[in-house]
């Protein structure tokens, strides 16, 4: 049976980020997160939730500064096209 996960403090570019993305790939943006999810343990990465926020915060989710580095670097990266 599926989950519903709630994440809160989402920076706003990472949310745009994310929108962005989904609307790219025609889904909505909870379908775009389970996406990336799935896409995460199906690379065997198979992180825990608390592995998952750890990680998250770990990796510029505490400013807006840091947030728009990684959504630079993704997008120059060729991420999600």
């Amino acid at each position: 049976m599926p989950v519903d996960i709630s994440v809160k403090g989402v920076p706003d570019a990472v949310a745009e980020a994310l929108r962005r993305r989904a609307g790219r790939h025609n889904r909505s943006l909870d379908e775009e997160v389970v996406g990336i999810l799935r896409q995460s343990v199906e690379a065997g990465q198979g992180l825990t939730f608390g592995e998952f926020v750890t990680e998250g915060r770990a990796n510029g989710g505490g400013s807006l500064g840091e947030s728009s580095a990684m959504v630079r670097e993704d997008r120059d990266a060729g991420h999600g096209d």
